[in-house]
């Protein structure tokens, strides 16, 4: 196989604006859209260069020869679209949250064991450039073993506390994990002010690693509102956001930023996922951001909402 054989189901606005785009660096075929907007599926077929749209996505797959659904839809959909797909024979690819409840996350999570399909979520700014940097020098000798992350990433109003965490914060539940391993016991204290909520955290990682996370729904969008502190042994790393990587050494300190032209699908993640899923599938290989970690996120959310103010053992989340 040279090229993964997709079908795209959801032609809204982030899809058109980051996905679709990412498509083009990857080694699939956009074999056909659909949406239950048949001008928007006409739309993105057109745009994006797929053979046929659809507004019925079974009526896509009785007729068209795929290898691998794209679903890009509001995470009430990921559930019920990606346990379907995956028991027709298709791998999955789906925006992050993976679902609405940790329980939906979990039935998704047995449904990829059983079937043998992958399900990714694109949990796209792992994959960006800075955080790519930042791993790599985090897995170099001479970082040494990490031993503390500290987090901010706070946003404006949200319709609830639950939907900041689900649909926001679990950006950087992922990237903790990602950074520095699973976690082991979780402590969380909460304001809640007129349905809008901060938290302060700490996290102890079962590899020995400690941290804390700076969560809030209560600051302005358009603000900086993103950024990481990993420590290592004599090195430490900031991202910030996804425009600048600082690493501090003692053999001198480098820096990095986008240049002005730098594409926005690579410097988001999106292309670099869009394109490890596809090669996941030509290779045969389990992907990273699959549908474990965002099980695995999703209990930070359950804890967080329900739990603030206990110390919890992450383990023991179901």
């Amino acid at each position: 196989m040279d090229k993964v054989r997709i079908g795209f189901i959801g032609c809204g606005g982030f899809s058109t604006g980051a996905v679709y785009p990412a498509l083009h660096h990857a080694p699939v075929d956009l074999v056909a859209v659909c949406d239950l907007n048949e001008n928007l599926a006409k739309r993105n077929a057109k745009w994006f260069g797929a053979d046929r749209f659809y507004t019925d996505r079974r009526r896509m797959y009785d007729q068209e020869e795929l290898d691998a659904i794209f679903i890009i839809t509001g995470p009430g959909g990921h559930y019920p679209l990606s346990i379907e797909a995956m028991e027709r024979g298709y791998h999955v690819f789906i925006a992050k949250p993976p679902a609405n409840t940790l329980e939906e996350t979990a039935a998704m999570l047995k449904k990829s064991e059983a079937t043998g399909k992958f399900l990714m979520i694109n949990f796209q700014r792992r994959f960006g450039d800075a955080a790519q940097m930042a791993k790599k020098i985090m897995d170099s000798e001479a970082f040494g073993a990490p031993t503390h992350i500290q987090s901010k990433f706070c946003s404006g109003h949200y319709a609830s506390e639950e939907s900041y965490l689900r649909d926001f914060a679990i950006h950087h539940f992922d990237l903790i994990r990602h950074f520095m391993g699973d976690i082991e016991t979780v402590y969380a204290v909460r304001n809640l002010t007129d349905n809008q909520a901060s938290f302060a955290v700490s996290l102890k990682f079962k590899n020995g690693a400690v941290g804390g996370m700076h969560l809030s729904s209560q600051q302005l969008w358009g603000k900086k509102y993103d950024r990481i502190e990993i420590t290592g042994e004599e090195n430490y790393v900031i991202l910030d956001g996804l425009w600048r990587m600082e690493h501090y050494a003692k053999d001198g300190n480098h820096f990095w930023e986008p240049s002005p032209d730098h594409r926005s699908q690579f410097l988001t993640g999106d292309a670099y996922a869009v394109r490890h899923f596809a090669e996941s599938i030509i290779n045969n290989t389990q992907p990273i951001s699959n549908i474990r970690d965002g099980y695995e996120a999703m209990k930070l959310v359950k804890v967080l909402h329900e739990k603030a103010g206990e110390i919890v053992c992450l383990d023991e989340i179901t």
